[in-house]
């Protein structure tokens, strides 16, 4: 199976995000070794685009109040969107929010921004 290639990939964090260094830490990890992952989930999105597929999948540590995940869209122009997501729940396990971490962005493939470039903060090479 090939593996997503990290090579001039770059996560750009969403600057409102308050996420510890030690999470941070986790999800680049846990991204590095889901790369055959994410290589099959463009793949199945691409082969898949009249249906708008998006292939989520967690990834990161996680507790009873939040949980993260990596989303795959295909946008349908030779272009993907891929972000870090990250869920809270209250205490009764209801999601609260699901918001938009970072976003992954490489130079091999055309990359769809979600947020607005004045929305990032620090940007971390992979």
């Amino acid at each position: 199976m090939s593996k997503f290639p990290f090579d001039d990939c770059k996560i750009r964090w969403w600057k409102e995000a308050k996420i510890s260094a030690e999470d941070k830490q986790a999800l680049i990890s846990d991204l590095r070794n889901t790369s055959d992952i994410i290589k099959e989930a463009m793949n199945y999105t691409i082969k898949r685009e009249q249906r708008n597929p998006v292939v989520k999948f967690s990834i990161g540590p996680k507790n009873i109040f939040r949980a993260y995940s990596l989303r795959v869209f295909y946008t349908g122009t030779d272009g993907w969107s891929i972000s870090i997501n990250r869920k809270k729940f209250d205490g009764d396990g209801v999601v609260v929010s699901d918001d938009i971490l970072a976003e992954l962005v490489c130079r091999e493939w055309q990359w769809i921004m979600v947020l607005d470039e004045e929305d990032y903060g620090p940007v971390e090479e992979l």
